[in-house]
């Protein structure tokens, strides 16, 4: 970028670039190039806002709730998460997911899950209920698939606008909660 920054300099300065039009169109690439370049580096080292958020819940529900992609950090916050319940509560425990938006999860994302949850497979019994929470159709068959995947676990759907319905039913598992 700085060398051909130097050489729209010499030749404006060396009069090439004659006519206004010819050194206004080179100008304008020029900074939309600085500016495509600037937004890369931003892009890379900054995020907007986070993907996956820990909620807050009662001490036998490990909530969360996604909004775009996913990398191995955010697996690691959530493992982090789980292990510290795990630890600390004895007894069974519930997962809440709300899914927003789903991005892309990094290749390292999904290694570490992957590599996580083949290590506590045996830990599977410790999960009472997973309650996901979604407007995405083919992220609530997802979930329909996996609950017959692991019938030792009651893996639900529920629409976004039935968060407070997904919520009892992770917590207290009324029946009348389902759908």
């Amino acid at each position: 970028f700085v060398g051909t920054h130097a050489k729209f300099l010499v030749a404006m300065l060396r009069g090439r670039l004659r006519r206004q039009s010819q050194i206004a169109g080179r100008a304008s690439w020029f900074l939309s190039q600085r500016n495509r370049l600037c937004w890369k580096e931003r892009s890379a080292t900054i995020r907007v806002r986070p993907m996956l958020t820990i909620i807050p819940e009662s001490d036998a529900v490990i909530a969360f709730e996604i909004d775009g992609r996913i990398d191995k950090d955010d697996v690691e916050r959530v493992i982090a998460v789980v292990d510290t319940k795990l630890a600390e509560r004895p007894g069974a425990l519930s997962i809440l997911v709300i899914v927003r938006e789903v991005g892309m999860f990094t290749p390292a994302a999904i290694a570490r899950d992957l590599q996580y949850s083949l290590g506590r497979f045996r830990d599977l019994s410790r999960f009472r209920r997973v309650a996901v929470v979604t407007d995405k159709s083919w992220v609530r068959s997802l979930v329909g698939l996996q609950d017959l995947a692991m019938p030792m676990v009651d893996i639900k759907a529920f629409a976004l606008a039935d968060d407070d319905i997904a919520r009892l039913w992770v917590k207290n598992g009324n029946p009348a909660a389902t759908f």
